[in-house]
């Protein structure tokens, strides 16, 4: 196996690890942030709901953000 090949493929097991630890900490964010909500009050109202979309939407971009800047800087 030539050496170009092991370490494009060990570039792609690394940005699946990587984005694999994106995914489960945004899941983990939206879950503590729909559990927070639903503690404070049961019913939230529309302005409410539609904050807390923006602020995943918000959180989603970030890491979307990050992981581009990362990606370039290592092609």
């Amino acid at each position: 196996m030539k050496h170009e090949t092991r370490n494009q493929r060990r570039r792609r097991r690394i940005r699946f690890w990587i984005m694999l630890a994106a995914c489960l900490i945004v899941t983990v964010a939206a879950a503590s942030t729909m559990v927070q909500a639903a503690a404070e009050s049961s019913q939230s109202t529309a302005e409410e709901y539609l904050q807390e979309i923006g602020a995943e939407n918000a959180q989603r971009a970030a890491l979307a953000d990050l992981y581009k800047e990362w990606e370039d800087g290592n092609n």
